[in-house]
């Protein structure tokens, strides 16, 4: 049964991580768009706002994306990570940082149109 929630701290930040960049930046751009560009406060606001800030999301979530993924793909009988802080410093030690960035175009093609 331990395996069900596997990974399951990594999820809720996923969620966190995702939900707070997207609402924060897309109310940022479009309050920027419309009174300080003067765009009219419509379908073309909304849609490039939202693609805006879903690129932002995709790009916040990468990372705890990757990591999750990497928890909960693990073996169970023999661990290679002790936690979300450790998957994060073991992938960066051994891949680079742009390892956290992998399959980021996917994640933005799904992520991206959702929030519109």
């Amino acid at each position: 049964m331990s395996g069900f929630y596997k990974a399951g701290t990594a999820s809720v930040a996923l969620g966190m991580v995702c939900t707070s960049v997207n609402l924060t930046t897309y109310t940022l751009f479009h309050e920027m768009a419309v009174h300080k560009f003067g765009m009219d406060d419509g379908p073309l606001a909304d849609t490039s706002c939202a693609l805006v800030s879903g690129f932002l999301a995709a790009l916040a979530m990468n990372p705890v994306d990757v990591i999750r993924t990497r928890l909960m793909t693990q073996s169970s009988t023999s661990p290679q990570y002790n936690g979300i802080l450790d998957a994060g410093r073991k992938i960066v030690a051994n891949e680079g940082f742009q390892a956290l960035f992998k399959g980021f175009m996917p994640s933005f093609l799904r992520v991206g149109p959702h929030f519109v």
